[in-house]
């Protein structure tokens, strides 16, 4: 019900981004919601789902290939844009590159 009241548009907000809508229940993990079930949620609907366009720390652009449920902050993706703006081909398993992480979803048009 939390996660569909965020990401809806109201009369006095705009709908959060399905990502930051997740950020907000898992810091409410454990104070607001029960971590069982917050944990069977992000099992069943993923912060960054397969296909999603990322943006990584580094500044490149990435779209999700797989999610890992026990590891959904760090699933395998492929960086399609450096961090100088230029089209690239690069798989990565986030799990194993420790320098790299997502810090947003971002739209395929950004």
């Amino acid at each position: 019900d939390v996660y569909d009241a965020l990401t809806t548009d109201r009369k006095y907000r705009k709908a959060m981004k399905p990502y930051e809508a997740m950020k907000i229940i898992i810091a409410g993990s454990g104070i607001y919601f029960d971590p069982e079930i917050v944990k069977a949620f992000l099992k069943a609907v993923s912060i960054y789902p397969a296909g999603s366009h990322v943006l990584l720390n580094t500044g490149e652009t990435a779209v999700v290939e797989k999610v890992e449920p026990n590891y959904i902050l760090r699933p395998d993706i492929i960086v399609i844009r450096d961090k100088n703006g230029r089209d690239t081909i690069e798989k990565i398993k986030l799990l194993n590159d420790k320098k790299r992480y997502i810090i947003e979803a971002v739209s395929i048009n950004e």
